[in-house]
């Protein structure tokens, strides 16, 4: 995992500000692989239950980790319970790590 410790607790701390404890957060793409540089933050929510006002607060958590960590480019895709995964979720699913 390309992420430090820092940022990942940030990143952790963040999203528990955001949604609380209803939020797992996984990372994925290029940045789970140890062996590739550079790459955006790719980053998966997982909800376990339907969240009211999901897009303000992706974007607050987003903004939020721009301040925290520096102007990165970051991707956020999220997974509520009533969804049936895409493509991209389910490759996040299955190739992510738990932050």
């Amino acid at each position: 995992m390309r992420l430090s410790k820092i940022q990942r607790n940030i990143i952790k701390q963040t999203a528990k500000e955001c949604f609380d404890d209803k939020a797992k957060v996984k990372l994925f793409g290029s940045r789970v692989d140890e062996t590739l540089k550079g790459g955006d933050i790719d980053l998966l929510l997982e909800f376990n239950t339907n969240t009211v006002q999901l897009t303000q607060k992706v974007l607050r958590f987003n903004t939020l980790l721009q301040k925290k960590i520096g102007a990165q480019k970051i991707d956020i895709i999220t997974l509520e319970p009533h969804q049936i995964p895409n493509t991209i979720q389910q490759q996040a699913l299955k190739t992510g790590l738990d932050l």
